[in-house]
Parts: C-alpha cells; structure tokens; sequence
C-alpha cells in the first residue's frame, strides 16, 4: 500500500551536514522521503526519467548531479547496476526501529533490496541504533519492546545475508627447504628404501715372503 505521506522532522533544519547542502539538493532529499512507493527500509527504485517530470525545467542530468551529491554527503546510497536507492537514516529518522510492528514491515522491505551495497548499507545503519532507548521491560502479553525490536534485528540479518568481504590473512610461507623436507618425507613414508647391505668386512693385507 502506497503512503499518503512523508515524515520530514523538524530537526533537520539544524543538521548542519543538511544546512550545508546546496537548496536543489536538499529538496531532492525531501522529495525522496516523501515518495509514495518509499518502503519502511527506505527503498526506493532509481527512477530518474520519472522523478524529472515533477518539476518544471528539471533533466535526468541535474538529477544525477544532485544524486551523486546526496551520496557522497552519506544521505543516500545508491547502486547504478540494480537501479536502486536507499534514504540511509529512514528507518531511524522516521521512527520505524520503535515501533515492533513496522519493524516485521521493515524486514519484509529490506528482502526486497537486490543490492549488496545497499543491503550492507542498511544492516551498518541498524548497528547504529540506540537501542537502549527502548524499553526492555516485558509487558502483559510477551516480550518487551527493545526484545521484540532486537528479534525483527536478527532476523533481517539473516534475510539479508550479506557476505563477509573481509580477507582471509594472509598465511605464512613455509620456506623451500622445509617443503622440500616434507615432500621427501612423504615419498620416503610410501615407499621406504631397502635396508643397505652389509660391506664384507675387508680382509688384511698378507706380505708374501718368497
């Protein structure tokens, strides 16, 4: 179901990272978070020739220049190749981590995100949480808020799924002679050498006296 509107707080007009934005960028970031097809997660399709025709003058290139710039100032991640934004602070800034029930809705956004950009984006925001904001006593039907909250946590890290980019270390290297040792201990374990055999024992020397 599409929302019939967009919370903008009023706070943001004392985000200096949003006062320092240039007037067509900050209104791109309140179009964006007032999308109607905007999802709990605060996904969005990259829809460019759509979103150009909502104002006069406006082209699919100073789109993308206010987009990068969104971007590069962290309000926005986006992935060309999946054609897919995400509103980095959503979830957060729009009140969705206190509430348990939009939570399971949020969830249920994030399965839909193709991006691992994205997805890595997203699950680095929810580690950002303030939690201990909530409150963790239970209530008359079940689990308290902060447990439900943490239960629809770990279960959008296990939708998500991302995978671990960090190298493996490296390992050491085993100097040549040592794998050569090896090598020869091997081939002398599968086929071992026959015992030696013995040296006669060398007779003396007898001086003939003729």
């Amino acid at each position: 179901m599409a929302r019939g509107h967009g919370r903008i707080l009023a706070s943001i007009w004392e985000d200096q990272d949003f006062i320092s934005l240039g007037e067509g960028d900050q209104r791109l970031y309140l179009f964006l978070i007032s999308q109607p097809n905007l999802n709990h997660a605060g996904l969005l399709d990259l829809t460019l020739r759509r979103w150009s025709r909502k104002a006069c003058g406006l082209t699919v290139a100073e789109l993308e220049k206010r987009i990068a710039t969104l971007e590069e100032t962290r309000f926005i991640v986006v992935d060309d190749d999946t054609e897919e934004l995400l509103v980095r602070t959503f979830v957060r800034n729009d009140g969705v981590w206190r509430m348990p029930k939009v939570m399971g809705a949020m969830v249920s956004g994030a399965a839909e995100i193709s991006s691992v950009k994205l997805r890595r984006a997203l699950l680095d925001e929810m580690d950002n949480l303030p939690l201990d904001e909530l409150n963790a006593e239970p209530g008359p039907r079940g689990p308290s808020v902060r447990q439900q909250v943490e239960d629809h946590l770990a279960n959008l890290r296990r939708t998500l799924h991302v995978p671990d980019t960090t190298p493996p270390p490296n390992p050491s290297r085993t100097p040549c002679r040592t794998l050569y040792a090896c090598a020869r201990a091997r081939i002398t374990r599968a086929f071992p050498c026959p015992c030696p055999c013995p040296c006669p024992f060398p007779q003396p020397h007898t001086r003939r006296v003729g």
